[in-house]
């Protein structure tokens, strides 16, 4: 009977030194499993960091280049004041190149309208100005060879641009990269509201566009466009003043 109990008790002892022994084992386990956590959440938090880091340095270098084109185009236009009254508006005619106050770049005289106005376009613009705007009407060999044209949407009154991007059609990364750049233009131009048109469709370029335009530096505000715009097939998006 003695042995009995000895061999029971000898049987308990290995038994719980087997349990402790498996629960030492599962601490270092889940000791070792956290680490590995840790030293992964650290490496993504590093990652975070450095990316919005290069967020802020892109920021900042696309703001003070909107602000060099600024200040260059009013030392333009104050180079230029002399030459304003001396304009030869006879020579403003219809496939003429031309430079306009207040717009750095040449640009062609797409058709001339009523009441002293004529239609232009100077790379993605489009604007509608009276020819008092005209300063210098550029010889035919200054024309830098013909520009392709932008179906644009014209302004509703003088001196008023009106400008628009259509990425109907791309996916969402290349309609994305179009706007962003697009948008930098529009900045460089003085721009102070763009029409995106991005279709209905399943509305993925609507949201990845929305996304951009929410975390993008040069703009106030973005809206649905009116119906008479596009409705919910283009995105309003009114830019800041640099």
């Amino acid at each position: 009977m003695r042995r009995l109990e000895e061999r029971e008790r000898a049987l308990a002892r290995e038994w719980e030194r087997k349990e402790k022994q498996k629960l030492a084992e599962l601490e270092q386990r889940a000791d070792e499993s956290i680490a590995r956590f840790e030293a992964r959440a650290a490496e993504v938090i590093a990652e975070i960091e450095l990316a919005r880091e290069a967020r802020k340095a892109a920021v900042e270098a696309r703001r003070k280049a909107a602000q060099t084109a600024r200040q260059w185009r009013e030392e333009f236009a104050a180079s230029v004041v002399s030459k304003e009254a001396a304009a030869p508006a006879g020579g403003v005619r219809e496939g003429a190149m031309v430079r306009l106050r207040g717009v750095s770049r040449p640009a062609r005289v797409r058709r001339l309208l009523g009441e002293g106005g004529i239609e232009v376009e100077a790379g993605y613009l489009k604007l509608q100005v009276p020819r008092e705007d005209v300063i210098e009407v550029l010889p035919a060999e200054a024309a830098g060879g013909h520009q392709k044209p932008f179906r644009l949407e014209a302004g509703p009154r003088w001196n008023v641009v009106s400008r628009e991007i259509n990425v109907v059609g791309r996916r969402a990364e290349e309609a994305c990269e179009q706007v962003d750049k697009f948008l930098d233009d529009a900045v460089l131009a003085s721009v102070d509201r763009v029409r995106i048109v991005h279709g209905h469709g399943m509305g993925v370029l609507r949201k990845a566009i929305g996304e951009l335009l929410a975390r993008h530096p040069h703009v106030e505000r973005f809206y649905p466009a009116p119906p008479g715009e596009g409705g919910t097939g283009a995105t309003i998006a009114e830019l800041r003043a640099v």
